[in-house]
């Protein structure tokens, strides 16, 4: 089914149940075209600004919906701005006479405190905003916040619980047969079997989500399958079927306009290349990624392309190159309190000061014209990361 058909199906059903709650006989309707052809962001930011000048009761509590999926969809791109979106979202949850906009108001904080780490204030929000949707018999909202709840658990390595938590949300949304929210889970639940190894099951998972989200026609959803498909392939050395999904995701981002989805795909197939020793493919993709990034201000994802570009020069000995990208990073990573990433950042550093502490001179020449390193690090580099490479949803 058309994807945009479903999302009017979605809304027709989260209008007739704000309806049910006001006692009253729904006949707000959003433009058919409002947003369409837009970046994500932007779609939904013209949602917002129409349904600020909109007096019906139904688009007073639309408008809670769409902030929640754009505070979801800024996260990322542009963290800096969530404090006063939180801020608005809790505002109008004071001042609403719709009863779940409170439970929403605390998702976007526990969306926001997860972002920046810390995940104790976010998991009591978002089981506050549970008991609130139970209470209210929101089905809808019940899923979206085991969910949250699993992805903050996933973030702090408490696997067992971030899957019971995924599989909550995944009955729930299999029972109000929400296709859309059934393929995130399982997007999700593959995450967590690939986080611990369990290759076969995770790609069973992605694979289950791949098929849902080709037969709703969601794009988006489709390239972040392959994405993950190809990290699978990756993680087990099978490098031509990770190149090949990659490729493929990276197709379908660039017809649809998703920057930072083919900056992703973009780092992804550099990783690969490095795999194989590729060096100076490597780099190219890198700074391709690199280069979108910063157009966009995914500051995240730009600290991620610098830790990626200095482990390609770590690997091939150009270590003052190499600490020249840590250290960008390092800056990012610290104005974003991005403690996962500053671990992965000190220990690069620590590891490149030893190398060029051990070879007593600066490497010099051409870095990138053999795939041998001219002269390895003592310590093998931190992984490279790939922003979004399993991004949950």
């Amino acid at each position: 089914m058309n994807p945009t058909i479903l999302a009017r199906l979605a809304l027709i059903l989260l209008l007739l149940s704000i309806a049910c709650e006001s006692g009253k006989k729904s006949t707000f309707q959003l433009p058919p075209d409002l947003g369409k052809g837009l970046a994500p962001a932007d779609s939904l930011r013209a949602i917002l600004n129409y349904l600020k000048g909109q007096e019906a009761y139904e688009a007073e509590t639309l408008r809670f919906h769409y902030m929640y999926e754009y505070i979801w969809t800024l996260v990322r791109q542009k963290p800096d701005t969530l404090p006063a979106l939180t801020q608005e979202l809790r505002n109008w949850a004071q001042k609403s006479q719709y009863p779940v906009g409170q439970g929403v108001a605390m998702l976007g904080e526990a969306v926001v405190w997860r972002s920046q780490g810390q995940y104790d204030s976010a998991l009591s929000r978002a089981q506050t905003a549970l008991r609130i949707f139970q209470e209210k018999e929101r089905s809808d909202y019940e899923g979206k916040a085991y969910n949250l709840i699993g992805i903050i658990h996933n973030a702090q390595g408490r696997y067992a619980e971030a899957l019971e938590a995924y599989q909550k949300a995944l009955t729930i949304r299999e029972r109000i047969g929400d296709q859309q929210g059934i393929a995130n889970c399982y997007n999700n639940i593959g995450n967590i079997h690939k986080a611990q190894g369990r290759y076969a099951e995770a790609l069973e998972s992605h694979q289950k989500a791949l098929t849902i989200r080709e037969r709703i026609g969601d794009q988006q959803g489709i390239a972040s399958s392959y994405n993950n498909i190809g990290n699978i392939h990756k993680a087990q050395g099978r490098y031509a079927e990770a190149l090949e999904s990659h490729q493929k995701a990276l197709a379908i981002r660039e017809r649809i306009g998703d920057q930072q989805g083919v900056a992703s795909s973009y780092n992804n197939i550099g990783t690969i290349y490095e795999g194989q020793g590729r060096y100076t493919e490597a780099l190219e993709a890198f700074q391709k990624a690199l280069a979108i990034q910063e157009h966009i201000g995914d500051q995240e994802s730009i600290a991620l392309s610098y830790d990626n570009i200095g482990t390609l020069y770590l690997a091939q000995g150009l270590y003052p190159i190499a600490r020249s990208y840590f250290q960008k990073a390092l800056a990012i990573a610290q104005s974003l309190g991005l403690q996962d990433q500053l671990d992965d950042l000190y220990l690069n550093l620590a590891q490149t000061d030893s190398a060029l502490a051990a070879s007593g001179k600066t490497t010099s020449g051409n870095p990138l014209t053999s795939t041998t390193a001219s002269t390895p690090p003592t310590k093998t580099p931190s992984s490279m990361k790939t922003p979004s490479a399993n991004k949950p949803s």
